[in-house]
């Protein structure tokens, strides 16, 4: 047993379950307002299938807006980008529950009470994140990393990183020279890989080392990367394609975009006009 709380697996079982934990209490929070208050409001009530329908469907959707705006990402992300992707999370599946519950009832239903539950909801996910954040870092310790650079000897890279003490650590700086070909001794007994301004054959010689021996690695991209990440993937047979069309905005997007702009010019000209006269 004390080998199972010492295993990374367990770790990670309980973080996976931990994260997943903060669907169950917005989703309870739901379910005592909607069996409380409008399950009773809506014209023909459901019986207890339907009501079970609009409560899982409420949590369904909040799964999905939190996995899609990185609401799970406890100890990856900073404390405050996870707070705020919730909330994100919240605001627009309350505002399509809200739609729904009024459809169901065949009227714009009170949202008062709605409200009231979100601002519970804010506090209960605010509550959360710090304790789910103080368990992570309780439970794992700060990541031993090797950072591995080509010509440029990365100080500033190493200051964001040091600026993370609490989930990585550098225990280790190394430069990648044209001859050096023996990672295993630049990465022994680290957690994880840095890789920063090494290209070529070194870059993919440190990659192919990291995956063949399920070392973490941390990758940061040069301007091709970034570029290469905004294309589109094709498939030429079985043969994949990367594609930038380059060409800016589309047709409709140039449409969009003007007529947005001249809506929200002939808002504020409403809104200042008296100022300019």
């Amino acid at each position: 047993m004390p080998f199972l709380y010492r295993s990374e697996e367990f770790k990670e079982t309980i973080m996976f379950l931990l994260c997943r934990s903060v669907t169950v209490i917005v989703g309870c929070c739901f379910a005592v307002l909607w069996t409380e208050y409008y399950s009773a409001a809506i014209i023909i009530p459901f019986f207890r299938k339907g009501n079970w329908a609009v409560m899982v469907l409420y949590v369904v959707l909040y799964h999905l807006f939190t996995s899609l705006y990185g609401g799970y990402k406890i100890g990856s992300n900073r404390t405050s980008d996870v707070i705020y992707s919730n909330w994100l999370s919240l605001v627009i599946v309350n505002a399509v529950t809200y739609l729904q519950i009024s459809l169901i009832g065949r009227r714009f239903m009170p949202f008062i009470p709605l409200v009231l539950v979100t601002a519970l909801q804010f506090l209960l996910i605010f509550l959360w994140v710090h304790s789910a954040s103080r368990l992570y870092f309780r439970m794992f310790r700060p990541k031993r990393l090797v950072l591995l650079y080509g010509n440029d000897y990365p100080e500033d890279v190493i200051e964001k990183f040091n600026a993370r003490t609490d989930e990585f650590r550098i225990a280790k700086v190394v430069r990648v020279l044209p001859e050096s070909v023996d990672f295993a001794c630049m990465a022994g007994g680290a957690d994880g890989v840095v890789i920063y301004g090494i290209t070529g054959e070194k870059a993919s010689a440190a990659l192919k080392y990291c995956v063949e021996n399920g070392i973490r690695y941390y990758l940061l991209p040069s301007l091709g990367d970034i570029l290469l990440r905004t294309s589109e993937i094709i498939y030429l047979t079985d043969v994949p394609l990367f594609m930038a069309k380059n060409g800016g905005l589309s047709f409709g997007e140039r449409v969009f975009k003007r007529i947005f702009d001249i809506l929200c010019s002939l808002v504020l000209i409403v809104l200042f006009h008296r100022y300019c006269c």
